[in-house]
Order: structure tokens, then sequence, then C-alpha cells
């Protein structure tokens, strides 16, 4: 199976695309590598995730309507799980527009 994970450098979506990764699936990961926690972090995440195997990286903003309809073209994946989003309570109260974009 194909999947396509928006967010899988982050916490949650790296643990997630692990898991796809060790039950055999073909993964595409999209990740914006925002800077409200480290990029380091989430690279580093991402040298975690190779452990399991081979995936593909899209460094990309989701907001970005266009570079991301010509991501989920050329993947045509089975199964979008979307996981990309805004961290941080305070800043959502904040900017609430940015996070609701995401």
């Amino acid at each position: 199976m194909k999947i396509l994970l928006t967010g899988g450098a982050g916490f949650i979506g790296s643990h997630v695309a692990d898991r796809l990764l060790r039950e055999g699936c073909a993964l595409e990961i999209v990740d914006d590598l925002n800077d409200f926690y480290p990029p380091a972090d989430k690279r580093k995440n991402l040298e975690e995730i190779r452990r399991s195997g081979a995936f593909t990286f899209h460094e990309a903003d989701i907001r970005e309507t266009e570079r991301t309809a010509a991501i989920v073209a050329a993947a045509r994946p089975d199964i979008i799980v979307h996981l990309a989003a805004r961290a941080g309570v305070r800043p959502s109260l904040e900017q609430p527009l940015l996070y609701e974009q995401t």
C-alpha cells in the first residue's frame, strides 16, 4: 500500500511513519520543517525513520496548494494520512488564521 503522510517529520508523524514502514508500506512524507520546534530535531526524526526503510521526502508547505497537488498527483497514494499542523496552543490564539490553514 502506498501512503502519503503529511507532518511526518514531527513527533507523532515520525512514529506513524516508522510504523508504516515496518508494516511494509511504500511511504512519501511531506513536511515543511517549520521552526516552531528545531528543524534539526525533525531532520533527526527523518534519519531515525530511515532505519525502518526507504521513503521519499518532500520538504513542502501543504498551504502551497499547487505544489501539494503536484506531489499528490505524482505519488498517486492509496491513502493520505494528514498529520501536518502547527504546534502550540498560545501561538494559535495569537495567529488563528495560520493555524486554521493547516
